[in-house]
Formats: C-alpha cells, sequence, structure tokens
C-alpha cells in the first residue's frame, strides 16, 4: 500500500509540474500569435500594448489571467511587475526565432565563397527577412523594444549560434577577426547594424532597398551583386573587422 501510495503521489506531482509548463508555453505562444497577427499588416509600434493585455493573452491561451502573475512573480521588490516579466520571456523568445537562421548549416553551405558576393548575399537573405515571413516577428521585438521591453538577459546563445554561422563564412572566405576581436564581436556588430535597418525601414524603405552603384574594396569578376547601403555598411564591418587568415611560417625558415 505505501508503495502504491507513493507512486501515486510522484504521478501527481509529476501531472502538475506538466500542467505548470503548458500553461507557461500557451500564455507565451498565445502572446506571440497576437503580436504577430498584429505586425502582419505594419501596426504602429506605439499601439503594441492596445491589444497585448493580461486578459488578452489569457484568453487567447484559453488559461485564467491569474497564471500570468503564479508564473512570472518574483519576491524580489526590485523586480519588474510580473506582465513585465512576461514580457520579458515573449521577447525573449521572438528574439531567438528572429535573430538567428533556423538552418545555419544550410545559409552557410549556400552563400559564396568570395567576399564582394558573399556581403552582397547576405545583406540580400536580412533585408527578405524583413520583406517576408518573418517580417512581423523582426518588428514586433523592436515595438517590444520601444516601451522599455529590454532585449533578453541572456543572449549569449544567440551571439554564440551567429558567431557558428560567421565562423563558417569567413573560413570560406580566408579570413578570421583582427585580434584582440573575436567572432562574437563580428557578430554583434552585424546584429546591430540590421536592427538599425529593420527599425527604420517602414520610414525608410525605398532607400533602403534602392541599389547603389558602389565600387566594393574587394573587386570580383561575379555578376548580378545588388549593393544596398546595408550591403555597404556590412562590407565596412566585415572588412575593418576581420583580416585575410595568414599561412603558419616554417620555423625552419
Amino acid at each position: 500500500m505505501g508503495g502504491e501510495s507513493t507512486q501515486r503521489a510522484t504521478e501527481e506531482q509529476e501531472s502538475a509540474s506538466r500542467r505548470r509548463v503548458d500553461s507557461r508555453e500557451r500564455l507565451v505562444r498565445a502572446a506571440m500569435e497576437l503580436i504577430l497577427e498584429h505586425h502582419q499588416p505594419g501596426t504602429d509600434p506605439r499601439k503594441v500594448f492596445a491589444f497585448l493585455t493580461p486578459g488578452a493573452v489569457a484568453e487567447r491561451a484559453g488559461v485564467s489571467r491569474g497564471l500570468i502573475y503564479h508564473h512570472w512573480a518574483s519576491s524580489d521588490p526590485d523586480e519588474p511587475e510580473p506582465f513585465t516579466n512576461f514580457l520579458h520571456t515573449v521577447t525573449e523568445r521572438l528574439w531567438q526565432e528572429v535573430a538567428v537562421p533556423r538552418m545555419l548549416d544550410e545559409v552557410a553551405e549556400a552563400m559564396p565563397d568570395n567576399l564582394s558576393d558573399l556581403v552582397t548575399a547576405l545583406a540580400a537573405y536580412e533585408l527578405d527577412r524583413l520583406t517576408g515571413p518573418d517580417r512581423a516577428e523582426a518588428h514586433a521585438v523592436l515595438a517590444l523594444s520601444l516601451f522599455g521591453v529590454s532585449q533578453p538577459k541572456d543572449t549569449g546563445g544567440t551571439i554564440e549560434r551567429l558567431g557558428e554561422l560567421y565562423t563558417k563564412l569567413l573560413a570560406k572566405l580566408g579570413r578570421e577577426p583582427v585580434p584582440p576581436l573575436g567572432i562574437e564581436d563580428l557578430a554583434i556588430s552585424l546584429m546591430c547594424l540590421l536592427d538599425g535597418f529593420t527599425f527604420n525601414e517602414p520610414a525608410l524603405h525605398d532607400e533602403i532597398y534602392r541599389p547603389r552603384d558602389w565600387e566594393p574594396s574587394v573587386k570580383h569578376e561575379a555578376e548580378g551583386q545588388v549593393w544596398t547601403l546595408f550591403a555597404i555598411a556590412a562590407e565596412a564591418i566585415v572588412l575593418r573587422l576581420t583580416r585575410p587568415i595568414e599561412e603558419p611560417r616554417d620555423p625552419e625558415e
């Protein structure tokens, strides 16, 4: 009997734990759905909280709004309010889904192996994400940031994954970060560059996407390169923060 009672108690605890995780995830996903629905047509960022309320999120998730306060409350008086903590979690999830390409290996493999072609191809890839399926996610993150919902506290994972992508791309180019800078410094610089273009894209759409008559710093005979302002700025960052990999010298020379 004692064994059965213990097993039943354990099963009940596991079931309760699954329900807690499930309700947390349902709330986060519900908030993301609301955000993306409202940003698909280009919602004014200043109206982000006109629809993202505890009641609206809970209704979409099909749970009690009290669960937001239950899951995201803190005993630390210096911590933000529960709903603000909740929005930090939502922003972090959006950030993770927007900032890092979903298929790093495929992206790296598809990129050219010379600097001019790679920069223009990568710039076009990123700008396409601003007008494609990821547009709502990218602008939603910026809208939340405008209202004081900061980027996630732990961006280390995002930077690390971007670093993996740029390590693969630099290897194709035969380049490396200029010491004392590392691959993560390059990832941060290019991420911040894209953030700035993303933020201003609605107002400066035509200028951001307009091709420029630009002579690349590293010339290449390829055709079809399209130099936008983002590509030109990205080229400057890559050239300044990286250098050709030096061949190791023979110690006997």
